[in-house]
C-alpha cells in the first residue's frame, strides 16, 4: 500500500456520501471517523484484525473489545495516544489497495495532525468543503434533532423542512473556529500541492445521479496520484441520499432577514451562495 487518503472536513459537509463512494471502489477501504472520541468508525470484523496486530505484532498489552454505551472505550484510547500505531495498524491488515479515513476538527490535536498526517508524505489530504453557512445550519437542524429523539435516530430524519434560529454569536464563534481549521491546510497547500485534493460538496452533487459523482471522484483521485479503474461496475450503486435539496440557504432559517443582514454587515455575503 504506498498511498493512503485522508479526508479532513468538518461534520454535516456530506462526508458520509464521500467515504460511501470511495468506499465503493474495488481499489479501496475507507473508514469513518476512526479517531473519533467515542468509537472507531470501522466494522467490528476490522476493529478485531486491528487489535490482533497491535497485540500480537506489536506486543501491546491487551485491548478489550467489550464496549460500554456503543463505545469503543480502549481502542479509542489506544488510538489517541499512539495515532501513528494505530494508523500503521490500518495499513497493515487491510487487503485493498489504498486505504482512506477521515478526521474531523476535534478527534486530535493539531500538533498529532501535522506530525502523523501533514508531514506524512505518503498521505493524500482530501479536503472537503462546504458553503459554511449551510454547514452551519445543517449542524443547528441535526443538533435539534437529536435533543428530540436522541442519539443516531437523528441521523436518519427527513429535515428538508426543518428551521432554526440564527444566533449571531454562535455562528461568529462557529465560524472563527472552522476557517481557522481549514486554514491550516489551505496554507500548507501551497508548499505540498501534489498532497492535497480540494473537493466542494457542491461540485460533487452537481451530478444528478450516482455514477457521475463516482466518475467525478475517481477521475479528481487519479489525477492524485491514485490509480482507479474507470471501467469497473457504476450501475448498482446505492448510497446514502442527499435529503435537502433546498435551493436557498437562508431557507433553512426562521429569522432569514437577520442572517442577510449579519452577513452584510461582516462582509460575508458570499456565503448566500449554495
Amino acid at each position: 500500500m504506498n498511498k493512503i487518503l485522508v479526508i479532513f472536513s468538518v461534520p454535516r459537509t456530506g462526508s458520509n456520501f464521500l467515504c460511501n463512494i470511495i468506499n465503493s471502489f474495488r481499489e479501496f477501504e475507507c473508514f469513518g471517523e476512526v479517531y473519533h472520541n467515542k468509537k472507531v468508525f470501522a466494522p467490528d470484523k476490522r476493529k478485531l484484525e486491528l487489535i490482533t496486530y497491535l497485540t500480537q505484532v506489536k506486543g501491546v498489552k491487551k485491548i478489550s473489545i467489550e464496549k460500554h454505551n456503543d463505545e469503543d472505550l480502549e481502542l479509542v484510547k489506544y488510538a489517541h495516544q499512539y495515532p501513528d500505531l494505530f494508523l500503521e495498524s490500518m495499513q497493515q491488515t487491510s487487503q485493498k489497495k489504498y486505504l482512506g479515513f477521515k478526521i474531523f476538527q476535534y478527534h486530535l490535536s493539531v500538533e498529532n495532525i501535522q506530525k502523523f498526517f501533514i508531514d506524512n508524505r505518503n498521505v493524500i489530504k482530501l479536503v472537503l468543503k462546504r458553503n459554511l453557512l449551510d454547514v452551519y445550519a445543517s449542524g443547528r437542524i441535526l443538533n435539534e434533532n437529536m435533543k428530540k429523539i436522541g442519539g443516531n435516530a437523528a441521523h436518519h430524519l427527513d429535515t428538508s423542512t426543518d428551521k432554526v434560529i440564527f444566533e449571531e454569536k454562535h455562528f461568529s464563534n462557529w465560524l472563527r473556529r472552522t476557517i481557522k481549521y481549514y486554514s491550516m491546510f489551505e496554507y500548507i497547500y501551497h508548499q505540498f500541492p501534489k498532497e492535497y485534493l480540494f473537493i466542494k460538496y457542491e461540485d460533487i452533487h452537481r451530478y444528478k445521479n450516482n455514477q457521475d459523482k463516482a466518475l467525478y471522484l475517481i477521475n479528481s483521485l487519479n489525477d492524485m496520484g491514485f490509480k482507479i479503474d474507470d471501467k469497473q461496475d457504476l450501475d448498482n450503486l446505492s448510497f446514502l441520499k442527499k435529503q435537502d435539496s433546498r435551493a436557498f440557504v437562508l431557507e433553512k432559517f426562521k429569522n432569514p432577514e437577520a442572517v442577510k443582514e449579519f452577513l452584510f454587515q461582516n462582509d460575508l455575503k458570499n456565503l448566500l451562495n449554495n
